[in-house]
């Protein structure tokens, strides 16, 4: 039977509750994955239907906008990584992400949802060819969630985080229920029809990020996506922009704040002061930049570094590593955040 717990992983853990520790938020989730719930036909089948259209190691994009299958074959340890908009669903396997001093544990039969841009780190230590992890990406930037948010314009919105709850940008890690479950299910039985696909997929998608908009992982959302957060376009900014330099001054009157005022929202919404934000931000682009087989010069430079000195000695004091050594370790391409 499924269940969960507070746990550690050699660290805080994080979940879909969270309590605080003497100095971080610890959230824990934790699976049985021999599931016997109700919906323990759907989710083999689930499994199944993603394990046939992810059939080796890579990300497989569907026909539905934003919505890509993914196959996770080897481990990879805890590295450096640029998590966009999304929700990550997955259907088989663990993996963990880390931001701040949260960690965030999410396996099957849970998602996790990030309502905006964040540097953070990923691992997925257990990873193989027999047991490989399976999901589904669905990406928060398309037509579909902006549609649903304008329909849904006169239902009150969740309560917003408060800030003893964490940032309020943070993920959320969500464990499915029977209606998500069933909902996710009858969406990827029609990527096999086209016909049913055409006619149905945009009305079963909008259904899944229904429920998830009204879920756990809501109100971040919604006072993001749906009511334009007032940083959430500044850190679409900052990413959009990170090869050009990016005055903390200028993304407060870009934000139409007081420099102090942005400061303390900035940290509120995301745990970073905005200077150490962009500074996690341009070097987990350029880690990810070095993985895919970018040299370390190129990499600096595309993240808007004028000095790959400087680069260096700031990516050691971040890594632990200088980037020449930590490329010569670091892991495959990872086709998950």
């Amino acid at each position: 039977m499924g269940w969960r717990c507070i746990a550690r992983y050699d660290r805080p853990v994080a979940t879909a509750s969270t309590i605080r520790s003497d100095s971080c938020s610890i959230q824990s989730l934790l699976f049985d994955e021999r599931d016997s719930r109700p919906s323990v036909l759907p989710m083999e089948d689930i499994r199944r239907l993603v394990a046939t259209r992810a059939p080796h190691h890579g990300l497989f994009p569907t026909r539905l906008d934003g919505v890509t299958l993914y196959r996770k074959a080897t481990p990879s340890p805890r590295q450096p990584a640029v998590m966009p908009p999304l929700v990550n669903i997955v259907v088989q396997g663990t993996k963990y992400a880390y931001l701040d001093a949260t960690t965030y544990r999410y396996g099957a039969g849970s998602y996790i949802c990030a309502p905006t841009t964040l540097p953070i780190e990923s691992e997925a230590p257990n990873a193989s060819e027999e047991q490989p992890i399976l999901g589904i990406q669905i990406m928060l930037n398309t037509r579909a969630i902006t549609e649903l948010l304008v329909d849904l314009n006169d239902h009150r919105p969740p309560r917003r985080p408060s800030p003893t709850e964490g940032p309020e940008l943070a993920p959320t890690v969500v464990e499915w229920d029977d209606t998500f479950t069933t909902t996710l299910h009858q969406l990827l039985v029609l990527l096999d029809d086209d016909a049913r696909r055409r006619a149905l997929g945009r009305g079963r998608l909008r259904e899944l990020l229904y429920l998830i908009l009204t879920g756990p992982a809501g109100p971040p959302l919604w006072h993001t996506i749906g009511q334009s957060h007032d940083l959430n376009h500044t850190i679409s900014f900052i990413r959009d922009h990170l090869d050009q330099p990016l005055a903390i001054d200028d993304l407060a009157q870009h934000a139409s704040m007081s420099r102090p005022v942005f400061d303390r929202r900035f940290r509120r919404a995301t745990s970073y002061a905005p200077l150490q934000f962009i500074k996690a931000l341009r070097l987990n682009a350029a880690a990810t930049l070095i993985t895919q087989g970018s040299d370390i010069t190129t990499a600096a430079y595309t993240v808007g570094y004028a000095s790959s000195a400087q680069f260096s000695r700031d990516f050691k004091r971040h890594y632990g590593q200088p980037p020449k050594q930590w490329s010569r370790t670091a892991d495959a391409r990872e086709p998950t955040p």
